[in-house]
């Protein structure tokens, strides 16, 4: 209840863990709300480097070590936790694999075996989208305005001719299902979005989609709708509601 409170009082994300084995799931949403590293989709197994990455790190959940991770580059070379080439880091933990490759080859990558559901791609690169305005905990009914916008070299893309060719696509998850959200494109390059009448508590996340002809970002942004104030109603020693 105390980390509750400090998360709604300082726009912080929380949540219950009800096992050891789901910690890794939990790291990987506060991950995604702290350090909100944009990511590169991932489709039949297959993520796509273009030559804007130079770097990717790669987060696996696994529950058993039939689903360590593996890869084929775009060359077609199988890499493993057995095979480490240079420019790579792997790290290996009960539950979780971790690989930072600097400087990956430009083209499809492809997972081996498993599952990708829980697999993400983190990547550094040349354009980097920055979230502001939406915080980790919201509270039901609230208006919430945030803002969006591209960053290179360290300053915000103002490019109109290059903003032309992005197309910025936002998608609001729920406990009730996914909705998409308005995008608008204001005058110095950020992008506005609107959070409108979020009842529904519990856990949300934010998809946010950014493509051009020679790239594709992701970001996903978990946060809760909880409110500030609960009410216990039950009988007392009488019989009384209280």
């Amino acid at each position: 209840m105390l980390l509750k409170q400090l998360s709604m009082a300082t726009g912080g994300y929380h949540a219950q863990v009800s096992s050891p084995g789901r910690l890794p799931e939990f790291f990987l949403k506060v991950l995604d709300n702290v350090a909100r590293m944009p990511r590169l989709a991932i489709g039949d197994q297959q993520f796509l480097v273009d030559p804007g990455v130079t770097e990717i790190t790669i987060f696996r959940i696994i529950s058993n070590d039939e689903e360590r991770l593996e890869l084929v580059d775009p060359k077609g070379k199988r890499l493993s936790r057995t095979n480490i080439q240079p420019l790579m880091r792997w790290h290996t933990e009960r539950g979780y694999d971790l690989l930072t490759i600097k400087d990956p080859q430009v083209g499809r990558w492809e997972f081996v075996g498993g599952t990708t559901d829980n697999s993400r791609v983190r990547v550094v690169g040349d354009i980097t989208p920055s979230v502001s305005g939406l915080n980790g905990t919201l509270f039901p009914g609230e208006l919430k305005a945030f803002q969006i916008e591209l960053v290179g070299d360290g300053r915000r893309i103002e490019d109109g001719e290059f903003l032309d060719l992005v197309e910025v696509v936002a998608v609001l998850e729920t406990p009730l299902g996914e909705r998409p959200l308005l995008v608008e494109r204001l005058p110095r390059g950020e992008y506005k979005m609107v959070l409108l009448g979020l009842q529904e508590q519990g856990e949300h996340a934010l998809r946010i989609s950014i493509s051009a002809r020679t790239f594709e970002r992701e970001l996903r942004l978990p946060f809760l709708v909880s409110s500030p104030v609960t009410l216990d109603i039950r009988p007392d020693g009488s019989g009384a509601t209280v």
